[in-house]
C-alpha cells in the first residue's frame, strides 16, 4: 500500500469571498488503487503547490509540431529555441496578473486525504479556485495527480537456481557462458549473432551485432550528444561503469571517465562506497544500467547525465512515513525544460512511469505540452512502456469509484497522444471495453530487455524490462544521430511521422507472442504495426541509411519521443 494524506482546495476566510467570489470545485479526480485514505493531515504540515496557467493559444506548440515533424510538410526541419517554444505555451499577461492578485491576498488554503504501500503523500480528489480563474488556472499540483515514479526492477534468480543461489553467482555463471564465446578485444569482421550472442546473459556485443552497429564508427561523437536522467537517488559509479566496460567493451573504458554530469537542484552524483542503505535499496543500479550499455553501444559519443536531487519540500520528519512524493515527475521536467539549449542533448533515456488513472487530465496535458516543448528544442525522448504487458494480473480495473470493472492499465506519460488504428481492424472485437480504441498507441517499437548483463556495487547483475530496452534504443538514435550531423543535417527529431510513413521499413517485424496480463492474452503479434511490439525491432543500417534520405529545410534539431 502506498499511504497519502489527501487534502481539498478550500477558502479558508470570508475575506477571500468578498474580493474573489465564490470558490466552485475545478477538478475532481478519484483515488487510484491500490492507494486509500489514511485521514486528516496535522495543520501544520506544509506542501509546496505548482500552478499552471492556460496557454493563450494552447494549440500553438502542437501545430508548429506537427509542422516541423511532417516530412510533407514546407517547414519540415525548422526548430525551436528555448524561448521561442516558451513564447508558444505563455499565458495571457492579464491572466498572469490576475493569478498573482489572487495568490497575494494569502488567503487561499487546503483541507486534507490517502495512502500506498508504504509511501506516504499529500494528496486531493478535487481543488477548488474562485469561479473568475477557472478560464486562467489549468492545474494546481501536487493535488489530485497520484503519479509515482516506478524504477526500473532487477531480475531476480533464474527458476532452475535454488532459492539460497546467491545473485551476483548466479549472473556470473550466465555471463562466463556468454563471454567464451567471443574475445571483445580481438572481435572478427564477420561476426553473427549466433557467435556474439547467447540469451543467458545479454552484453553490449550482443546488442552491437543484433542491431548492426558493430561497424559503425562515430564520426562527430562530441556533437551528438546523449543523455540519462537520474531521479533522486540514483546514481552513476565511476568504478563500476569501468569494469563492466573493461570487461565487454574494453574499447570504451574511457568513457567511464569521461561522462559529463550535470547536477540539478541539488542533485550530486556520488562516486565513494554505496552505504548499507543505499544497498539495501538498490541507489545507483538503475543508473549503472543505463550509463553502461549506452556507453556499451555508443562510445565515444558524449554521454551526459543529469542528477537531479531531491527538489521538493520534505514531509514534516514525526509523520508516520516521511517519504517525499510531492509531484516528482512534472517538477522534474520543468527543471530540464529551464537548461539553457547548449546544455542539452540531442536524446534521452528516462525509464520512469506509473499509471494514467493516477493523474488527472489536466496533468496529463501539461506533462504533454511539457514534452513539446523538450522536442521543440531538439531532445529526443526514449521511454519504457512497462513489463507487465498490458497490466498486472488481479490488479486491472477501471478508476470508477469501485465497480471493479475490468480494464488494461495504460501507462503515463507514454499515453500522451499519438494513436495508430489499422492494427485495431485486424484484431476485431477481442479484449473490446478493456482499452480505448482512440487513445495513443504505443509501443511504436521493440528492442532487447531480457537478461543484461550489469554492474553494481562491484558485483555482476541480471536485469530485464522494457526500461532496459530504453538506452539501449537511445544510444542506437544517437549513433544515427552522429550520421546526420557528419553529414551536415539536424538529428532526428520527432521521429514518428517520418516512422510511420516511410522510416518504419527500418525495423524487422516481430509477428510471434503477446502482451499478456490482467489475466488475458493481452494484444497479439500481428503482421506489420501492434501492440505487442510496434513496427518491431531496429536495424541500424537502414535506419541510418533512410534518415540520411530525409529531407530537411532547417538547421536546428526538433523533437522526438518513442516508446518501447
Amino acid at each position: 500500500m502506498r499511504a497519502g494524506l489527501l487534502y481539498s482546495l478550500v477558502l479558508l476566510t470570508a475575506s477571500a469571498l468578498d474580493s474573489w467570489g465564490p470558490y466552485e470545485v475545478k477538478e475532481n479526480h478519484r483515488v487510484p488503487p491500490p492507494w486509500t485514505r489514511a485521514g486528516r493531515a496535522d495543520s501544520y504540515l506544509n506542501i509546496t503547490l505548482h500552478i499552471s496557467l492556460i496557454p493563450e493559444d494552447l494549440g500553438a506548440l502542437e501545430r508548429r509540431l506537427v509542422q516541423v515533424s511532417d516530412p510533407t510538410h514546407r517547414d519540415y526541419g525548422r526548430f525551436l529555441t528555448r524561448n521561442e517554444a516558451q513564447e508558444l505555451v505563455k499565458p495571457p499577461s492579464a491572466a498572469t496578473s490576475l493569478a498573482q492578485g489572487w495568490l497575494s491576498t494569502d488567503d487561499a488554503g487546503m483541507e486534507i486525504a490517502s495512502q500506498h504501500g508504504g509511501v506516504t503523500a499529500v494528496r486531493a480528489v478535487r481543488w477548488s479556485l474562485p469561479a473568475r480563474l477557472h478560464d486562467v488556472v489549468e492545474s494546481v499540483q501536487p493535488t489530485t495527480s497520484f503519479f509515482h515514479i516506478r524504477p526500473r526492477r532487477m531480475r531476480r534468480q533464474h527458476p532452475d537456481t535454488s532459492d539460497n543461489a546467491d545473485l551476483n553467482e548466479v549472473a556470473v555463471e550466465a555471463v562466463e557462458g556468454a563471454g567464451s564465446l567471443i574475445d571483445v578485444h580481438t572481435i572478427p569482421l564477420n561476426l553473427t549473432v549466433n557467435d556474439a550472442c547467447n540469451a543467458t546473459a545479454i552484453t553490449p556485443l550482443c546488442l552491437r551485432t543484433l542491431y548492426g552497429t558493430l561497424s559503425y564508427k562515430p564520426q562527430v561523437p562530441g556533437r551528438s550528444r546523449m543523455a540519462v536522467v537520474n531521479n533522486a537517488g540514483q546514481l552513476n559509479n565511476r568504478s563500476d561503469i569501468a569494469l563492466f566496460l573493461a570487461t565487454y567493451r574494453p574499447d570504451a573504458v574511457a568513457g567511464a571517465q569521461s561522462f559529463q554530469d550535470i547536477g540539478i537542484a541539488g542533485g550530486a552524483n556520488q562516486q565513494t562506497p554505496a552505504t548499507p542503505e543505499q544497498i539495501q535499496t538498490g541507489a545507483g543500479r538503475e543508473g549503472n544500467q543505463d550509463a553502461e550499455t549506452m556507453l556499451g553501444i555508443a562510445h565515444p559519443v558524449q554521454l551526459t547525465t543529469y542528477t537531479i536531487g531531491d527538489v521538493e519540500p520534505p514531509f514534516t520528519p514525526d509523520l508516520p512515513t516521511p517519504t517525499n512524493t510531492n509531484e516528482p515527475f512534472l517538477t522534474r521536467l520543468d527543471l530540464i525544460l529551464s537548461l539553457p539549449d547548449s546544455d542539452l542533448p540531442s536524446v534521452v533515456s528516462t525509464s520512469y512511469a506509473d499509471l494514467e488513472d493516477t493523474v488527472p487530465l489536466s496533468y496529463a496535458e501539461r506533462v504533454c505540452r511539457g514534452f513539446a516543448q523538450l522536442g521543440a528544442r531538439g531532445v529526443s525522448v526514449i521511454m519504457g512502456a512497462g513489463d507487465q504487458g498490458v497490466g498486472r494480473d488481479g490488479k486491472c480495473f477501471l478508476n470508477d469509484g469501485g465497480s471493479l470493472r475490468p480494464r488494461f492499465q495504460v501507462k503515463f506519460p507514454e499515453s500522451c497522444p499519438w494513436p495508430v488504428s489499422r492494427y485495431l481492424s485486424e484484431i476485431g472485437d477481442l479484449h473490446a471495453g478493456m482499452f480505448n480504441p482512440g487513445g495513443r498507441a504505443y509501443p511504436d517499437i521493440a528492442v532487447q530487455g531480457f537478461r543484461y548483463v550489469t554492474v553494481w556495487n562491484g558485483e555482476t547483475l541480471l536485469v530485464d524490462g522494457t526500461s532496459a530496452s530504453t538506452p539501449a534504443f537511445a544510444a542506437i538514435v544517437a549513433l544515427v544521430n552522429d550520421a546526420l550531423i557528419a553529414s551536415g543535417k539536424p538529428q532526428l527529431g520527432f521521429l514518428n511521422p517520418w516512422l510511420y510513413s516511410e522510416g518504419y521499413k527500418a525495423f524487422r517485424d516481430v509477428s510471434v507472442g503477446s502482451t499478456s496480463g490482467c489475466n488475458t492474452t493481452g494484444f497479439p503479434a500481428k503482421e506489420g504495426w501492434d501492440a505487442a511490439s510496434g513496427w518491431g525491432t531496429p536495424w541500424f543500417p537502414t535506419l541510418r541509411e533512410l534518415a540520411l534520405q530525409r529531407r530537411f529545410t532547417g538547421v536546428r534539431p526538433w523533437y522526438a519521443r518513442w516508446y518501447l
